[in-house]
C-alpha cells in the first residue's frame, strides 16, 4: 500500500533538573563538571520546550512474510517532515526530516537478505532526537544507548533457519541465525563533540519462548569479542 499522512500535535516537555544554570553561571558550570555532564544537561534542557507541530509523512509498504521467520521479501519505506512554529519565548522554531526504507530479498523458503537505511536531522537543539542500540539497531550495544538528532544509521544481514527444538519434549521452537553488519553516524546538531561513529557485526540468534530471546557474538568499535545480551 502507499498512503500520505498528515498530522498536527501540541506538545511539550518538562524535564526536571536538579538545578538551573543561567546566563551567567554557564562558565563556572563548564569549569566544574565533566564535559559528559554538560551534555546531558543541555540535552535535557533544550528539550524543554512546548510546541505545535505540523507532520506531513509518506509511507509505501509491500513487505510480506510469515510469524516464523518474519518479514521475506518486499520495501517498506517512511519519510517524515515535521515544522513547528515559535509561538512565544517557550517555544521555537523547528523542522525535522526523517526516513527509514528497508528491503527484503527472499532466498529460500525461510531465508532471506535484509538492508535498512536510516536517518534523522533536526534544527530542534535536542529535542527530537533518535535512539539506538538494542535487538535490531546496533545490537550489541545497551538498549537505547546511542541517542542524537544528526543520524545516518546503515545494516546489512543474512537470515535463515538454524534448528528446530522442543523444550521439555512438549514445547516446539526454533531458532534463527542471522549474520549482520551495521554502522551509525551519530551527532547533535547543537553538540560541541565530534560526530561519533559506532558499528558492529557478528553472529546472532533469535527465538521465542514465550517471550523473544536475542542473542549472540559480535565485534564492536570498544569490544574484540563482545556477548550480547551482556553475560
Amino acid at each position: 500500500f502507499r498512503r500520505v499522512e498528515f498530522g498536527l500535535r501540541p506538545r511539550q516537555r518538562k524535564f526536571i533538573l536538579p538545578f538551573e544554570v543561567t546566563s551567567d553561571q554557564r562558565q563556572d558550570f563548564e569549569s566544574q563538571y565533566p564535559p559528559l555532564d554538560v551534555q546531558f544537561y543541555d540535552l535535557f534542557s533544550n528539550a524543554s520546550k512546548t510546541n505545535f507541530g505540523l507532520m506531513v509523512a509518506f509511507v509505501h509498504d509491500t513487505v510480506t512474510g510469515s510469524n516464523e521467520a518474519g518479514p521475506l521479501h518486499g520495501l517498506a519505506f517512511r519519510g517524515q517532515v515535521k515544522y513547528g512554529p515559535a509561538f512565544n519565548d517557550r517555544s521555537s522554531n523547528y523542522m525535522t526530516a526523517s526516513f527509514d526504507a528497508r528491503r527484503y530479498f527472499r532466498l529460500a523458503n525461510s531465508t532471506s537478505a535484509n538492508f535498512r537505511g536510516a536517518g534523522m536531522t533536526s534544527t530542534r537543539n535536542s529535542g527530537d532526537f533518535m535512539l539506538l542500540g538494542g535487538t535490531d539497531t546496533l545490537g550489541p550495544y545497551s538498549y537505547l544507548s546511542i541517542a542524537g538528532n544528526q543520524i545516518v544509521y546503515g545494516r546489512a544481514d543474512l537470515r535463515f533457519p538454524f534448528a528446530d527444538v522442543v523444550l521439555g519434549g512438549v514445547i516446539p521452537f526454533d531458532i534463527r541465525g542471522v549474520l549482520f553488519a551495521d554502522g551509525a553516524k551519530v551527532k547533535f546538531n547543537s553538540d560541541p563533540f565530534p560526530t561519533r561513529t559506532e558499528w558492529s557485526y557478528g553472529l546472532g540468534f533469535q527465538t521465542r519462548v514465550f517471550l523473544p530471546v536475542v542473542f549472540g557474538i559480535a565485534r564492536t568499535r570498544f569490544y574484540p569479542v563482545k556477548f550480547f545480551p551482556d553475560i
